[in-house]
């Protein structure tokens, strides 16, 4: 083989800002509680602001927003998706009009706002305030989670506009509702809520289930008590489980819960059984895992990554196959399949370039090496690729081209990148 260059591998920094790409996302029922897509009709209208970079008006929002003007325009519309989203799922809309909210450069920029308003500054990325009825959020190290974030706080705000005139609530189930329904498919302009990620950096799920094996899953008693091993990861894992195992009693506690906190979950659940519930969060897992921060959730099967440098997606448990199919980008860029693993350090990726031509990404003690692997015709629009294993070894199907690159790492699957910005769609692991 040719060498064709010899590289540090760099460590990644955080992503950039959101572009205005609008690509749609796959229609696919699974990955989660709500399966109906959320898509504004009108787009929001954006002024430079005074306060912040940008002030978003849309019919039910009046948003401040620091950032480029393409996020303030995502988030407007990310806004107006969740007004349609909570307005479902809640049965009741709030009437004060426009809902106010805020996504701010910094935790200084986001306390200045709060003090502004007459809040108390939070220490919180997000925080939503009873008094001046507004939603504050922090700029986040991924892009999925600064959306995340948003409609999370977004949630309270229409949790106790809408439909919670009680402010006693446990904290287990303010938060692990606003953790759950915060959790979403996002194209660039449809919204799903209360989705399980295939991806993300916090991974509350895997969280969860780290704490379930160092204290057992006395659900029981952590409700009844309100006494918890871990927080947020739990709130969100009892909650999701809750709505899953009855939506129709979840969804009777809520409506009386929001009224009266003295309402018991064992009121519409009964007697609740912590190994059911183990049981479940062990097959309630994100499939894949992120090395780096790059990688952000679109829906149950697809996932956009983008990095100036490399950076590596890998499923958690390795089958026998893994297929995806690379949204080709116009322009240059280097993406495919990562095929061995032992570490960040220690892994093998095959690129395919813009053009065609192939190239084998080994990463030993750090140091990735390029090498020439071969070309395919020049893809265009959608390129799927398989992976599949014959002693070891991989067999790579790249649309109708097999290739078979020899590796030194232990195999594995997953999706890799460098120097680009695509989307992944129809993965299958």
């Amino acid at each position: 083989m040719l060498l064709a260059m010899l590289i540090l591998l760099l460590a990644c920094t955080g992503p950039g800002e959101p572009d205005d790409t609008n690509d749609t996302a796959t229609e696919d029922t699974g990955g989660g509680i709500d399966a109906s897509w959320h898509c504004p009709a009108e787009s929001p209208s954006v002024a430079a602001g005074s306060d912040s970079d940008w002030v978003v008006s849309s019919t039910h929002y009046r948003l401040e927003v620091d950032g480029s003007e393409s996020s303030a325009m995502e988030l407007g519309l990310l806004a107006e998706a969740s007004w349609l989203a909570y307005g479902e799922w809640f049965g009741v809309e709030p009437t004060q009009l426009p809902l106010r909210a805020g996504f701010y450069r910094d935790q200084s920029a986001l306390q200045a706002a709060m003090v502004r308003d007459g809040a108390s500054p939070a220490s919180s990325a997000g925080y939503y305030d009873w008094g001046s009825q507004t939603a504050y959020t922090g700029d986040q190290p991924t892009n999925y989670y600064d959306h995340v974030l948003f409609l999370h706080e977004l949630a309270h705000q229409w949790h106790h506009l809408a439909a919670q005139p009680d402010s006693n609530q446990a904290a287990w189930y303010t938060e692990g509702l606003a953790e759950t329904l915060s959790r979403h498919d996002w194209d660039g302009e449809c919204l799903r809520i209360a989705r399980l990620p295939v991806i993300s950096q916090e991974d509350f799920s895997a969280a969860a289930i780290r704490i379930v094996d160092a204290n057992g899953s006395d659900v029981q008693g952590w409700i009844a008590q309100d006494v918890w091993p871990g927080e947020r990861p739990l709130w969100f894992a009892v909650t999701r489980w809750l709505m899953e195992l009855d939506p129709e009693a979840f969804e009777a506690f809520r409506l009386a819960y929001d009224t009266d906190a003295s309402v018991s979950v064992s009121d519409y659940f009964g007697t609740l059984d912590g190994d059911e519930f183990e049981t479940w969060l062990i097959g309630e897992q994100e499939p894949l895992t992120p090395v780096w921060l790059e990688w952000t959730h679109r829906s149950s099967d697809s996932v956009r990554g983008f990095a100036d440098y490399s950076s590596v997606a890998r499923v958690k448990n390795v089958g026998p196959t893994f297929s995806a199919t690379l949204e080709v980008p116009e322009g240059d860029f280097m993406a495919g399949l990562l095929l061995g693993w032992a570490s960040a350090q220690e892994n093998t990726v095959l690129y395919v370039h813009q053009d065609g031509s192939l190239t084998l990404g080994e990463t030993l003690g750090g140091s990735l090496t390029f090498w020439d692997a071969g070309s395919i015709p020049a893809p265009s629009g959608a390129l799927p690729m398989s992976l599949e294993w014959e002693q070891g070894q991989p067999l790579v199907q790249l649309g109708e081209n097999e290739v078979t690159p020899a590796i030194q790492h232990a195999p594995w699957s997953g999706l890799a990148i460098y120097d680009a910005d695509v989307v992944f769609s129809e993965m299958s692991w």
